[in-house]
């Protein structure tokens, strides 16, 4: 990738210090500078989503980066933003308690699904991720090695094009559209405190299912609190469970399993 950085970005930078963000699975570069974040990925059309998505809920008040300027050159698309204040909302695990954190994330969610997605930009249903997903299989994108253990293999499904059909087959009958941050995971959330202060990485946001957010969170939530990226704190499986049960309490939500299990499915394939 080249990493030429173009002099309508280098006006805002020149001078200041970074480092490179190394948290989560995106294959974008990240430059964390003093107060902004410069994001360098190839052009696609979840690069151009987030534009348009971080530009729509700007409109909306929505707690998201500003963009400062946004240039393709040659098939990179680089992508500056104001940097929001705080740390990824994990850290409120640390600080302050895990009540806390399952508090904020059952706000952040409540504050999406109030919002009026008449006029919403991006379709993000399941037949447009379907057909996204089937496109993402044909060009031989999606990395099983990345996926979650059992997903693939012995245990799992034999290939992408066996999940792709399982999920085709099997698709929930009806969808509850709210507006939908997309990959909605603990460091997808910014907090100071143990209050939002943001949303970034809105490559898939638009109008989707309520369990497309509800999945992934959940999803999220217990990979930390298990450890997987690091431990935090030391809980038991019994204590991860009622954690678990808790988030479903505060989002007032009756867990539908089979939902919950698809939607995580389905962004295997991502």
């Amino acid at each position: 990738m080249n990493l030429v950085i173009p002099k309508e970005i280098r006006k805002y930078i020149d001078n200041q210090n970074f480092q490179i963000d190394l948290i989560g699975k995106s294959n974008a570069k990240k430059m964390i500078l003093d107060d902004c974040v410069l994001k360098i990925e190839s052009s696609s059309d979840e690069v151009k989503n987030e534009v348009l998505m971080l530009n729509w809920w700007n409109n909306y008040h929505l707690p998201v980066p500003e963009i400062l300027e946004n240039i393709q050159v040659e098939g990179i698309n680089y992508l500056l933003m104001e940097k929001l204040k705080g740390d990824p909302s994990y850290e409120v695990i640390v600080r302050r308690s895990t009540e806390d954190l399952i508090e904020l994330l059952a706000d952040s969610l409540k504050l999406l699904w109030n919002v009026d997605i008449t006029h919403c930009p991006s379709s993000q249903l399941l037949e447009d991720k379907l057909a996204a997903a089937k496109e993402r299989v044909e060009k031989n994108l999606v990395d099983v090695n990345d996926a979650d253990e059992g997903t693939f293999g012995e245990d799992g499904f034999n290939s992408p094009e066996t999940l792709w059909d399982w999920l085709d087959n099997n698709r929930p009958e009806e969808e509850k559209l709210v507006l939908s941050h997309g990959n909605f995971s603990l460091p997808n959330l910014i907090a100071s405190g143990s209050y939002l202060t943001g949303f970034i990485d809105l490559g898939q946001s638009g109008v989707s299912d309520i369990y497309k957010d509800v999945a992934l969170c959940y999803r999220s939530l217990l990979d930390n609190l298990r450890g997987k990226f690091g431990v935090l704190r030391t809980y038991t499986e019994y204590e991860v469970e009622n954690y678990g049960k808790l988030f479903f309490q505060k989002i007032g939500i009756e867990p539908d399993w089979d939902k919950v299990k698809y939607y995580i499915l389905l962004d295997e394939l991502f």
